[in-house]
């Protein structure tokens, strides 16, 4: 009796298959679009506080969403798991993400984080979404 449990719990245990962090991820265009805020933005530092990461971040251009600009928090979970982004600090970033209930900007691996170098900053242009 004791091996017909054993083998339940395993059998269950195969069917059950779970991924913490999960999206359908897509390209930078197709990600821009379904973003709710997107900027260019610099970032200044990072922390962590309880299970999010914060980074400070200097908002350059406001490309979607409400008016960014100046110094923004941008929060993201600490892991990847929960689809925490880690981005470099003293870096370029075109960040596109979503706003929290409390309209916080979070950022996570369905969103778009790409690096940017001052020239592909300079000259960035924003998918049409129409």
């Amino acid at each position: 009796m004791v091996n017909i449990h054993l083998i339940i719990t395993l059998f269950a245990g195969l069917l059950y298959y779970g991924e913490a962090c999960r999206c359908d991820t897509g390209d930078e265009i197709k990600l821009f679009c379904r973003a709710e805020f997107a900027i260019t933005a610099y970032v200044n530092s990072s922390q962590v506080v309880n299970d999010e990461r914060i980074f400070t971040v200097h908002a350059l251009r406001d490309l979607k969403g409400y008016s960014l600009y100046g110094v923004q928090k941008v929060f993201t979970p600490t892991e990847g798991s929960l689809c925490g982004v880690s981005l470099n600090t003293q870096t370029y970033y075109l960040l596109a993400g979503t706003y929290t209930d409390d309209k916080r900007l979070h950022l996570g691996l369905c969103n778009v984080a790409r690096e940017m170098t001052i020239l592909e900053l300079v000259h960035y242009r924003p998918p049409d979404c129409k």
